[in-house]
């Protein structure tokens, strides 16, 4: 719903920010529309996935020079036409709200069971003045849901989908497949209550 809401498409410049299972989700959503999607995240077995789901290109958010890097690939725009924050750590959130352009998009998809650190936002110099459109959700507009089945049915979306889920494990093998999330060396894990994975 949120990917839909902001109305991206060709031509359009896209960054996923914090990559994981939700980032992945949002990068297969952009390229399926059509957008040029920057990914920007550390944890290179994550990076590396994210060039196979369809990523364009790959932001370091530790690098010196990371939004002139950003700058360099939206051009004239000086910043993204949307943004998608995927972690919810500040870290990335204040990140990509720099990244967004004038009278962009910035979408908070991820979010920290808990936590109780804010997003410091100046209002006036990051919202006001540049005319962003912040939001935020994790659910699916039940009038979004024929056009989300239709999207699912794409052999780019499909192929992607299969590529993000890089570990499968019984239900009985639950605690192994904590183990591999930990790692951070994982896309989207798969339990099976079945037991015939």
């Amino acid at each position: 719903t949120g990917v839909e809401e902001t109305r991206i498409g060709e031509g359009d410049v896209v960054l996923v920010g914090g990559i994981g299972f939700i980032g992945f989700g949002a990068i297969i959503n952009a390229k399926y529309r059509g957008a040029t999607v920057i990914a920007m995240g550390r944890n290179e077995f994550r990076m590396n996935l994210a060039r196979e789901i369809g990523a364009d290109y790959i932001v370091k958010p530790d690098d010196d020079d990371w939004l002139e890097q950003v700058h360099a690939i939206t051009g004239e725009k000086k910043g993204c036409d949307a943004v998608f924050e995927c972690s919810g750590y500040p870290y990335y959130q204040k990140r990509c709200l720099k990244a967004v352009r004038r009278y962009g998009y910035m979408r908070l998809f991820g979010f920290l069971v808990g936590s109780t650190e804010p997003l410091p936002i100046h209002l006036l110099d990051e919202i006001h003045n540049r005319a962003v459109i912040l939001s935020g959700n994790h659910d699916v507009n039940v009038n979004h849901r024929e056009g989300l089945v239709k999207m699912l049915q794409d052999p780019y979306v499909q192929k992607a989908t299969d590529l993000m889920v890089t570990h499968e494990f019984n239900m009985s093998d639950a605690a192994l497949a904590f183990e591999a999330c930990l790692s951070k060396k994982t896309g989207k894990v798969y339990l099976y209550p079945q037991e015939d994975c």
